[in-house]
Order: structure tokens, then sequence, then C-alpha cells
């Protein structure tokens, strides 16, 4: 059963599971070759560390339209980062999208030294599962 958190008339706000993870991953490497083909460069068929750990998504019609995920930047500061596949929606759903994100990341991992050791260890394995 899916967890309805914000309704923004056909929009919905939700935690991220698993069943939707194929559409995540797909987003992202769309979003990536679209910006690679802009710089000529081949298209990405592996995730690497900047996939980042998905928290939330952004459905419509039950299609994810959106998501956030916890990266770590280049200065080692974690960063929510967000995903659009129409960047129409940023503007409107990018607050309550990285807000969402934000609190499942807090809930998942405790402030403290550790916190970016365990984010960073946690992208390499999904990443290493994704890529299996």
């Amino acid at each position: 059963m899916s967890m309805k958190v914000n309704n923004f008339e056909d929009f919905k706000l939700e935690n991220l599971y698993l069943s939707e993870l194929r559409s995540v991953v797909s987003l992202y490497k769309q979003r990536v070759n679209q910006n690679l083909s802009r710089e000529h460069v081949n298209s990405v068929e592996q995730l690497t560390i900047d996939f980042g750990l998905p928290l939330a998504v952004l459905l419509e019609a039950k299609q994810v339209v959106a998501y956030a995920a916890a990266i770590v930047n280049p200065y080692h500061q974690v960063e929510i980062n967000c995903i659009f596949f129409d960047e129409i929606h940023r503007h409107e759903f990018q607050d309550a999208l990285i807000a969402k994100a934000k609190n499942n990341f807090n809930q998942a991992f405790e402030d403290g030294e550790q916190q970016l050791l365990r984010l960073t260890s946690a992208i390499e394995r999904l990443i290493y599962w994704l890529n299996l």
C-alpha cells in the first residue's frame, strides 16, 4: 500500500518504494544522457556515485515524474538533488520534494560523524546492486 503524503491535484509526493526504482534509474539515465549528448559524449550505461540515494518521488498518474536523492557533493557534504522528467514542474514541486527527501534522510541517517560515511556506503551498495 502506498502512503499518500501530499496531493497537488494530480500529483503525489511519496516515499520511494522498490517498485519505483526502475523508473527512477530510467529518469536519471535519460537526464544524464540528454546532458551528455549536448556535450557530444557517449551515453551512460552504468550508474555512478552521482546517482545518489533516492529518497522521495513525485508521481503523476502513478508514473514517476521526478525524484530527490541524497548525494555527497564535492565538498563532502550531504546535498539533496532533484531530477525532473519535465522541468516545467521544478518550480512548483522542488521545495516539497526536497523537504520530503530531507525528512526521510534524517530519519534514516542520524546526525553525527558517521553520517557521511554511512550515506556513501549506502549509495555504493545500491549502485553495485543496480549495475549487476
